[in-house]
């Protein structure tokens, strides 16, 4: 086959071309920040960087995940701990209460305190964290207990995956925490009644329950805390994985500024000497063809 100027011609061109979209690419890499800038062109490495951007998503939603039920469990242990400061309150008003050397008025004086104590509590049954109710089960949006103390949320648990394989419950609610075992509102409206009533062998009486309510929070209390540990510990290790696919999103997908800039000097370097040696080679016509 016989080779022409124009096929000589031709081939210059291409190359120069080459050179012009090997500058360009690296310029993108350069300001994007990006080394892979289609499927097409490192199609092993741009499916490597769909797995790792879908792993990352996932690792982020468990990362929010253990956020809530953190924020979650935190406000239920606070609710807790002032549910058995309560308790311990009304049972010191009871050991005061419960002396025969007490007078009457004195009792009656304490029936009020444990009186506005019942009214605490059911204030705290009713605690909510972010508008959501916190011991009314999957009942969020109602208000758990009437003044009365009669439960209107369920038993529902609310749970939370924290990790791959891994759950969590984050809540309590209102009638294993205030009412089933030991009745905590009983507890108080039993206390009051033997105080207004003057009677100090009943209000001795009412100490056992109200011993039983705070070891009943008190194990809630444990237990929880030992769940919220468990919880808080993977998302230290969620943070611990999210920086090592951070690190391999970055070495599979991001520009080595260094080097890119030493490759685009050379390809430019190329460029300028093809430039030279076609003009040399072919004079203005090659140029001509070029624009």
């Amino acid at each position: 086959m016989r080779v022409t100027e124009r096929m000589i011609h031709r081939g210059v061109v291409d190359e120069i071309h080459g050179h012009q979209a090997a500058m360009a690419k690296l310029q993108q890499q350069i300001a994007s920040g990006q080394r892979l800038t289609g499927l097409s062109e490192e199609p092993i490495d741009a499916a490597r960087s769909i797995r790792l951007r879908a792993a990352a998503a996932g690792l982020d939603q468990y990362k929010k995940n253990t956020q809530e039920a953190l924020a979650w469990m935190n406000a239920t242990l606070g609710g807790l701990g002032r549910v058995r400061e309560v308790l311990q309150e009304a049972r010191l008003d009871a050991l005061q209460g419960g002396t025969d050397s007490t007078p009457p008025e004195s009792r009656q004086a304490l029936a009020e305190t444990v009186a506005r104590l019942r009214e605490s509590l059911v204030e705290l049954g009713n605690s909510k964290w972010e508008d959501a109710s916190l011991f009314g089960g999957h009942a969020t949006t109602a208000t758990p207990f009437a003044p009365d103390g009669t439960y209107r949320g369920d038993t529902g648990a609310i749970g939370r995956d924290i990790a791959p394989g891994e759950t969590t419950t984050v809540n309590y609610n209102g009638d294993e925490v205030f009412q089933s075992g030991t009745n905590l509102f009983a507890a108080l409206d039993n206390l009051e009644t033997a105080l207004r009533n003057n009677d100090p062998a009943a209000v001795r009486a009412a100490v056992p329950a109200l011993d039983a309510g705070i070891g009943k929070i008190l194990r809630f209390e444990a237990s929880l805390g030992a769940e919220t540990e468990r919880v808080a510990l993977t998302r230290s290790r969620l943070d611990e994985m999210s920086v090592t696919l951070a690190q391999r999103r970055s070495e599979n997908d991001d520009t080595d500024m260094a080097q890119a800039a030493v490759d685009l000097q050379n390809e430019n370097n190329v460029y300028e000497a093809s430039l030279a040696a076609s003009a040399r080679l072919f004079g203005a016509s090659l140029l001509d063809f070029l624009k």
